[in-house]
């Protein structure tokens, strides 16, 4: 949000009020408060995510700054759902020969600790449902945490067996819902381990 949205803002805490709490409106510090948390949306999307509440919550209080998020960004279940879509999709499309780095970076955190890119994709198809059990107990304890304390991206076997030659490799696949479907397949040729280097 930005300064000229206050007037806006205020006014959608003013209906919460007015339907959660008697019509008695949030003081002027716990009103900026709950401007600084959300401060990071834009307008539009706090707007939708009151009327959400409206549409659902029957419960009197106050709706907390965590609700309003919980509309917009989904629950950790409904992430990890999500999480775990998008990983098998790279597992099917990628593979574990490239370098992968997903959007969403407690997904690398997950997979790293699971024993990496290229074990996870090693796993043979009737375990498979083990492994996303895991994936989603991780997920949720990992869910939160600062992205400079998460794996910036997970190796391939290009990347490992090129780092053993001395040879650069090619940049990891970005993957997340925000790269281009054509970016999460992989290239139709399979190439050896120094076929997929990059000279230094």
């Amino acid at each position: 949000m930005k300064q000229i949205d206050r007037p806006k803002f205020a006014g959608l805490l003013k209906l919460l009020a007015e339907t959660y709490n008697n019509g008695k409106e949030p003081s002027m510090p716990l009103s900026e408060l709950y401007f600084r948390v959300l401060e990071k949306y834009e307008i539009g999307q706090i707007e939708t995510a009151v009327l959400k509440i409206l549409e659902s919550r029957v419960y009197n209080g106050f709706p907390k700054p965590a609700e309003i998020i919980e509309q917009i960004e989904g629950s950790v279940d409904d992430k990890t759902v999500i999480a775990w879509a998008t990983v098998s999709h790279a597992i099917l499309h990628t593979g574990a020969y490239r370098s992968v780095d997903f959007e969403d970076r407690t997904i690398n955190a997950v997979i790293d600790s699971m024993g990496g890119w290229i074990e996870l994709c090693s796993t043979p198809e009737n375990e498979m449902v083990w492994k996303q059990k895991e994936f989603e107990r991780l997920y949720k304890a990992f869910y939160g945490r600062r992205y400079e304390d998460l794996p910036a991206s997970l190796p391939g076997i290009y990347e490992i067996e090129n780092s053993k030659k001395g040879y650069e490799s090619l940049p990891p696949v970005r993957i997340g819902a925000k790269v281009k479907p054509k970016q999460l397949t992989a290239p139709k040729k399979q190439l050896t381990a120094h076929e997929g280097k990059t000279k230094e």
